[in-house]
């Protein structure tokens, strides 16, 4: 039923998010007389990696509507013109014209308490029990060693890329399920 069906680019980074984003889309959820999220079959996602995004981009005029997700490169210039739809610790939403962005700040879930609270949000949602995990908790490292994330959260390195994936996929299925990315591809 894909032939009425209205075509959505998306690029990510992240592959587990982006079956996240296909999984919710192609699922038939609807009921009788009620759309669950979009309604089934109208829609059809393009998967597009950063770097199939970057060369398809300089190849020509894109004509169907594009979805980033995450920091993917040329966004920063797109973001200071968006007209955003949602802002919610510090997952954020918007779009212009046929382009929209959802990314994140991860600074905005730097107090422990703030992150808590998004954390027992996040394990209410369906989504894969891996991307629930408090990012504060101690783990081995496969050496044997504990690492105690707490004392380096919000420095550069993986801690900050779980609690980037953990937002973008809190956005992903608030996109999905508040009826956001079909304002979006309406619009």
């Amino acid at each position: 039923m894909y032939d009425t069906a209205q075509t959505l680019i998306v690029v990510y980074k992240d592959e587990m998010l982006m079956n996240q984003l296909k999984k919710m889309v192609e699922t038939n959820d609807d009921y009788k007389d009620m759309n669950v999220g979009l309604k089934d079959d109208s829609l059809n996602t393009v998967a597009w990696t950063e770097k199939v995004w970057l060369s398809n981009k300089q190849q020509g005029v894109i004509k169907d509507k594009i979805l980033y997700l995450g920091d993917i490169k040329g966004t920063e210039d797109l973001i200071p013109v968006l007209d955003m739809s949602f802002d919610e610790y510090g997952v954020k939403f918007g779009w212009a014209g046929k382009q929209a962005v959802l990314y994140v700040d991860e600074k905005e879930l730097e107090d422990e308490d703030r992150y808590k609270e998004f954390l027992n949000i996040l394990n209410n949602l369906p989504i894969p029990d891996v991307v629930k995990k408090d990012i504060n908790d101690i783990e081995d490292d496969g050496e044997g060693f504990f690492i105690d994330f707490s004392t380096i959260f919000g420095s550069l390195n993986g801690n900050k890329k779980k609690l980037e994936r953990q937002m973008l996929f809190y956005g992903t299925v608030k996109l999905y399920y508040e009826n956001t990315l079909e304002a979006f591809l309406k619009s």
